[in-house]
């Protein structure tokens, strides 16, 4: 960490109030869409949230590559899990070819 000197009480405001402002600003966009997403998504809003068929999530179900919960004949995808299970195929937009 670098040697820092503080000379006024205006000063050291400052790099507190830049630093409160920098932490927040990363931290709060995830907060927010963590806070309002549903903990748990039914097979409608599953197919709506990526285009796939209903066939095409009967299909990843069936191959064990999304997670769900069944509870009777309703099958509920746990949100977390399959935005987890999205973003290991993210591909920076860098290094596409």
């Amino acid at each position: 960490m670098d040697n820092l000197t503080i000379t006024t009480p205006a000063a050291l405001r400052e790099l507190v109030t830049r630093s409160v402002v920098t932490a927040l600003a990363e931290a709060l966009p995830p907060m927010l869409r963590q806070a309002n997403q549903p903990p748990y998504l039914t097979k409608k809003e599953l197919m709506k949230l990526t285009g796939w068929s209903s066939r095409t999530v009967e299909y990843k179900k069936a191959e064990g590559k999304i997670s769900y919960v069944r509870q009777g004949r309703l099958c509920l995808f746990p949100t977390d899990q399959f935005l987890e299970w999205l973003q290991e195929g993210f591909v920076p937009a860098n290094e596409a070819a």
